[in-house]
């Protein structure tokens, strides 16, 4: 029998892998290959361009199940990929400090303006306060499912 883990165990994994382990540049997310690898050739690199400053960046080849070929992060824009890198990052740091499901959930809105964001980093609004968020949390991390 395969190990048990929580939903909670398997999330915590997910957010680590993604965060501090995954190469952009050298592999590929893909379902259908059910290992790490590179992309396969016919799998187009998406580079991303900040308009603001001309940096490039390579977003995260994914491959879509469905049209083999077809990189799911053609869509992709540098403020979503850092955006996406702040918030696997601050998941990692929540789930590796022990942090709840709540707060998790805590939605996240850009600051209004630059002198905003250096004194009040980033603003949220809590998903669900009290014995609510608690109970969510004991919730997750209780579920198991078979690895």
């Amino acid at each position: 029998e395969g190990a048990r883990k929580t939903v909670g165990e398997l999330f915590k994994g997910f957010v680590r892998f993604y965060a501090r382990e995954f190469e952009v540049r050298s592999e590929a997310v893909s379902v259908t290959g059910g290992r790490r690898g590179p992309p396969s050739l016919a799998m187009p690199l998406h580079i991303v361009v900040d308009d603001c400053s001309d940096k490039v960046d390579v977003a995260p080849t994914v491959e879509d199940p469905f049209k083999p070929g077809t990189n799911l992060s053609s869509s992709c824009t540098y403020a979503s990929l850092q955006r996406l890198r702040e918030e696997l990052t601050r998941a990692d740091r929540i789930c590796s400090e022990g942090g709840s499901l709540a707060e998790l959930l805590e939605l996240w809105a850009p600051p209004a303006d630059a002198s905003a964001a250096s004194s009040a980093g980033t603003s949220a609004t809590r998903a669900s306060s009290g014995s609510d968020a608690q109970d969510d949390a004991a919730d997750f991390e209780a579920m198991e499912v078979d690895e």
